[in-house]
């Protein structure tokens, strides 16, 4: 495990100090590291059914495991699945794509109203 670590610069909301969120000692496919928090997508069920997006991701840390997963979250109408979660591991740093996080991407989390 590496001590990769990132500390927001932009305090906001009266915050007293910046929030420090640590890496994962993985990197998505585009080479960027992953940090708990982090919205993600991959190029699979349940990401994508029909060529469509239904769910993303969020890389969570579980004190009690000691290990990362990621909660599936729903952002389409089309499918009406409850959210689940995957152990981190199970997905190779090539399927991965870091889209944002939800500290500065929280509108990445909003459910579409898409009719496709």
């Amino acid at each position: 495990m590496g001590s990769n670590y990132l500390i927001g610069s932009n305090l906001k909301n009266n915050e007293k100090y910046p929030k420090i969120n640590f890496a994962c000692s993985r990197k998505d496919k585009t080479g960027k590291f992953i940090f708990n928090g982090d919205i993600v997508k991959a190029p699979e069920y349940p990401f994508y059914s029909d060529d469509l997006l239904n769910y993303i991701g969020i890389v969570c840390y579980c004190e009690k495991s000691c290990s990362y997963f990621i909660v599936y979250h729903r952002i389409s109408t089309r499918v009406s699945g409850r959210a689940g979660s995957a152990n981190f591991e199970e997905f190779n740093e090539d399927e991965l794509e870091v889209l944002g996080n939800i500290y500065e991407n929280p509108a990445l989390l909003e459910l579409n109203n898409d009719k496709q």
